[in-house]
């Protein structure tokens, strides 16, 4: 690109009008491909929780170990992680039934915590707008 540069004269001649449309179309390749590949946070509906992450990722668990049982090609030693985390043994004589009645548990539990962790974010937030007022003013 820089050697590209360095030759530029305008007008452009034809090889070079080639070049950079040719280095433009790679770029914008690269770009489109870079925000694909790019994680895609959904921040800021729940504060963070020590209990709710562990809900989300009890959840997890369990869908990589349903996804495994039916022979998909999940990472399996993020399951492994995640079950030395929770201190649960691989059991490998579950059924997809079990495994299925996990993970409705995990969810159930999982949308308990949001709601608790919800509900004393708003006590906070309200707690904090009354504490406002009664503040002395500084001048």
């Amino acid at each position: 690109m820089n050697l590209l540069h360095s030759h530029t004269v305008y007008p452009l001649t034809f090889e070079l009008a080639e070049q950079y449309e040719l280095l433009d179309e790679e770029i914008c390749d690269c770009m489109d491909m870079a925000e694909t590949k790019c994680r895609k946070f959904h921040m800021g509906a729940v504060k963070f929780s020590p209990t709710y992450k562990a809900a989300v990722q009890m959840v997890e668990l369990w869908k990589r170990r349903l996804a495994y049982r039916h022979g998909g090609d999940h990472n399996v030693r993020k399951m492994l992680v995640l079950q030395k985390k929770f201190d649960l043994p691989y059991d490998s004589s579950l059924s997809v039934e079990d495994i299925k009645r996990k993970s409705r548990e995990a969810r159930v539990e999982r949308r308990h915590c949001k709601s608790i962790d919800e509900s004393l974010s708003i006590k906070f937030r309200l707690q904090l707008a009354e504490a406002v007022p009664s503040r002395p003013q500084c001048i």
